[in-house]
């Protein structure tokens, strides 16, 4: 094996190890936008269900008790905006680490072309030099039988 095989060879495993680590950066990043989306709807559903409760009890409130609701909804409503942009960080990280993965699966495919095309290279080179070797083989034996044959150019 040449020295630039075993260099495109080792190039593929850094390659792959690179490739694998952000298989699971993108999963780890894509639970945590799992994990964001399902708190946005919890508190959007919480939030529902508090604004329901409150029109339901349709009785009058006194003004501390309204002002009281008012700050509690701005509170949450606050929270979801949050949690929505929480959302689009872990939306982008996915999207760059998925565009990473791509572009890593790009150059590994690269290099493993490379490699491949090098040890059809250095076959070639292999099966030239066996040829040659034969050949040499087959014209010593030829002298040395043209030397022993009786008769012929006496």
């Amino acid at each position: 094996m040449t020295g630039t095989l075993r260099s495109l060879e080792l190039a593929v495993e850094v390659q792959t190890r690179q490739r694998d680590a952000l298989v699971g950066q993108l999963a780890a990043a894509r639970s945590g936008l799992d994990a964001a989306r399902q708190q946005h709807r919890q508190l959007d559903q919480y939030a529902g269900d508090t604004r329901g409760a409150w029109a339901r009890s349709g009785a009058m409130h006194g003004a501390e008790r309204l002002q009281h609701q008012a700050g509690f909804v701005h509170k949450l409503e606050a929270a979801i905006t949050f949690q929505q942009q929480v959302i689009e960080r872990h939306q982008a990280s996915v999207d760059g680490l998925a565009a990473d993965l791509v572009r890593a699966g790009q150059r590994l495919a690269a290099l493993q072309a490379v490699v491949a095309q090098e040890v059809t290279r250095h076959q070639k080179l292999l099966d030239r030099r066996a040829q040659r070797q034969a050949d040499e083989l087959a014209a010593i034996r030829h002298v040395h039988q043209q030397k022993d044959a009786p008769g012929i150019g006496a």
